[in-house]
């Protein structure tokens, strides 16, 4: 087992946790780079609720904590890095629904993406003892933001060799700021590393939607949030205006191969994370297909009304998005959309039911 320390930003996140549950499984000692205190505490009482042998048999220092109140402050995370070998940098902010103005954009999502991300770049150089950073990236780092979001992709196959320039607004949209912000948090670093030349490389892992059980939730309406949402709406019977990304990834796949890039047999490299179709394609979910599934898999709970996929619509915008590489250097074949919804609905109606016993 491994006795390395690393540190992991992030972790009280959908990706971070489940991240932080593989990092400590597979023996390393984690340190977190949290907001407060108060995040520790529910990460611990997550790891209590879902995962107590792993909770139970953390020997003193096995998981630990450092408070990062602003990741865009010069050297917020000199502390943080101070000792540790390899750093999982996942923090980042997340759309809220549509609760910002146009005037808030800039200020949420690009300027602690990147000041955050550059950030912990510079303090790793500092430390001296990094050997490798694995970073959070996204599809719409690579794969442009009109084209994934918007008209889709036709015949053309995407990967994670794309390069995108940099849309400086104005934004239309919460989502056009975000993707805004992994182009300019992903250009911005591959030109930092060309220019300082580190001691340590760096991996990025480019997630599409990300669906999947995350332990974090306590309630059913916790749920509704963040990019599960998407499959859930389906779930609850809701008919889309029009057709979204068919693009998803399970949770699952997403911390395994963060957790799995610290190793130095994963080449430095920039790999998408994306369940594409058998045929390797690059096609991925098909959202009309989704109701039918979800009341296949869970027939007495939609028969309960506990969910309603009977009633809901949805269809894709088709982008051919190829993780063939990644699942080729990483060993593995990604989690099909039907384990994706076994994940969420499944402890969408846990969740439901534990409420109603209460």
């Amino acid at each position: 087992m491994s006795k390395e320390l690393i540190l992991i930003t992030g972790g009280s996140g959908h990706i971070g946790f489940r991240t932080v549950v593989i990092a400590l499984e597979s023996g390393y000692r984690v340190r977190l780079a949290l907001r407060s205190r108060a995040r520790f505490n529910a990460i611990r009482s997550a790891l209590a609720r879902h995962h107590a042998q792993l909770e139970a048999s953390l020997a003193p220092g096995r998981l630990s904590f450092v408070i990062v109140p602003d990741m865009t402050v010069p050297g917020a995370y000199d502390d943080a890095v101070n000792g540790v070998s390899k750093v999982i940098h996942i923090a980042s902010s997340i759309t809220t629904g549509g609760k910002l103005t146009e005037k808030e954009y800039h200020d949420f999502f690009i300027k602690p993406a990147t000041r955050g991300t550059m950030g912990m770049l510079e303090s790793a150089a500092k430390a001296g003892t990094v050997k490798r950073v694995v970073i959070t990236a996204s599809v719409v780092a690579v794969v442009p933001f009109k084209v994934f979001a918007v008209t889709g992709g036709g015949d053309q196959v995407f990967d994670a060799e794309g390069r995108v320039s940099l849309d400086n607004g104005p934004y239309g949209s919460e989502l056009q700021a975000y993707c805004a912000s992994k182009v300019a948090t992903y250009n911005g670093t591959l030109e930092w590393l060309g220019r300082a030349k580190p001691r340590f490389d760096v991996v990025h892992l480019c997630p599409t939607y990300v669906m999947g059980r995350d332990d974090l939730q306590t309630s059913a309406a916790d749920m509704v949030t963040g990019t599960n949402a998407l499959l859930l709406s389906l779930a609850l019977g809701k008919r889309w205006e029009g057709p979204k990304p068919g693009a998803t990834v399970h949770n699952d796949d997403v911390a395994k191969l963060h957790v799995q890039a610290l190793s130095p047999d994963i080449p430095s490299d920039t790999y998408m994370l994306n369940w594409q179709q058998e045929d390797g394609s690059g096609t991925g979910v098909d959202w009309s297909s989704v109701p039918g599934l979800i009341e296949k898999l869970f027939p007495e709970a939609a028969k309960a009304g506990k969910i309603n996929p009977q009633a809901a619509m949805g269809s894709s915008l088709h982008t051919k998005i190829s993780s063939t590489k990644t699942e080729k250097t990483f060993n593995l074949k990604f989690r099909g959309i039907e384990e994706q919804i076994r994940s969420v609905v499944g402890q969408y109606i846990e969740l439901l039911e534990n409420n109603e016993e209460k």
